[in-house]
């Protein structure tokens, strides 16, 4: 798994990423807010779209993988993406943070390229090997006559620490040696809201990260 995702690209992701779902704790519907952040979080839920996440890592690996894979005319058009994000932050009252989060993209798709679903199970294995962002693949015939359905998993690991200031209603994250990044936020009784600052101005759904207090 490769190591870290900085910071400032998890703010990224959550700024260039679309709502897709929701949850009983309005994910997506909150703007920020502010509040007092100090303790330990977990995260519960994310409404997050998976487009643009591992972006360059999936054009290296379909420029060689089904002749330019899920979007190209050799594949059927069914590919099906899910975005998961798991983990944990903390803040401290000295102005200090940690943070582990893992981001996990599923994404499924049928290939009819001409290959056997042998050779290409074959050849994205091969691609895994290769790439520490794949944590898994492999391709199995599907219903379709000469059809091979395959799945990829793409993980991040995120695991920094350093300085945070507190500015009303976003936070600006300092990790040792990574740029600064900046992410809105609301905290909500025992719930945490991450949202991006420059997402608020366009109205909910908001791209969200939604935590517990623990």
């Amino acid at each position: 798994m490769k190591r870290s995702l900085p910071l400032a690209v998890c703010a990224l992701w959550i700024s260039a990423a679309s709502c897709s779902g929701g949850s009983p704790a309005a994910c997506g519907q909150v703007t920020p807010c502010g509040g007092d952040v100090v303790g330990s979080w977990s995260i519960i839920s994310a409404c997050l779209s998976p487009a643009g996440m591992f972006a360059s890592d999936q054009q290296a690996l379909f420029a060689q993988f089904c002749v330019g894979g899920p979007n190209s005319p050799s594949a059927v058009a069914d590919d099906q993406t899910t975005a998961s994000w798991t983990g944990a932050w903390s803040f401290s009252s000295t102005m200090s943070f940690t943070v582990s989060i893992l981001a996990t993209v599923h994404e499924s798709f049928t290939c009819n390229d001409g290959e056997t679903c042998a050779a290409l199970d074959s050849e994205i294995k091969a691609a895994q090997s290769s790439n520490p962002t794949i944590q898994s693949a492999g391709c199995t015939t599907g219903s379709g006559s000469g059809s091979c359905r395959c799945t990829v998993e793409w993980a991040s690991l995120n695991d920094e620490s350093g300085s945070y200031v507190n500015e009303g209603t976003a936070l600006s994250l300092a990790a040792t040696g990574l740029p600064t990044a900046q992410i809105g936020y609301c905290v909500q009784g025992s719930t945490m809201h991450w949202i991006p600052t420059d997402s608020v101005a366009s109205g909910p759904p908001f791209p969200d990260v939604v935590a517990e207090r623990q």
